[in-house]
């Protein structure tokens, strides 16, 4: 029932609204990116002689994301938009736990994006079909950190 009350409250929050007559128009949205393509991140392991492994997966695009875009109708029925998308930074730990301390091990990424596109519609007295025509540029962002059982830590940046 929780996922249920989480989508129906996650497609309200899609929803906007868009004027397709001639002239300038914003519109806000967002929305969930479910996994498709998971990825093996690492292990969470403990014990000496007898360890224990567990996978650490999923995808770094997978979680929410804010959109927005502003545009504008030509009275041809034809349309330039800019999108933007930023997408919610998504975190994976694994830990390894042996006799000299544990280690640890994050990895975060987000990506902000542009979307350049071109609208076409054909109006027409209760509907509005329209087809769009674009490009997403995304700039992605991942960090990785790794803490040995001294504290010292090592940060990169992809």
């Amino acid at each position: 029932m929780r996922n249920v009350t989480l989508f129906f409250f996650l497609s309200l929050f899609m929803l906007s609204s868009i004027s397709f007559s001639q002239g300038y128009y914003a519109k806000l949205g967002g929305g969930y990116n479910l996994s498709f393509n998971s990825l093996n991140f690492g292990n969470n392991s403990s014990g000496e002689e007898n360890r224990s492994y567990e996978a650490v997966t999923g995808s770094l695009g997978e979680g929410i994301n804010f959109a927005g875009a502003f545009g504008y109708n030509f009275p041809s029925n034809v349309g330039v938009e800019l999108g933007f998308i930023y997408k919610l930074p998504q975190e994976f730990e694994e830990t390894d736990q042996y006799s000299e301390g544990t280690y640890t091990g994050t990895i975060k990424g987000s990506y902000f994006a542009f979307v350049p596109t071109f609208v076409i519609s054909a109006p027409s007295k209760n509907v509005t079909p329209f087809a769009k025509l674009g490009l997403i540029v995304a700039i992605p962002s991942t960090e990785a950190e790794r803490t040995n059982p001294a504290g010292d830590t090592e940060k990169k940046c992809f």
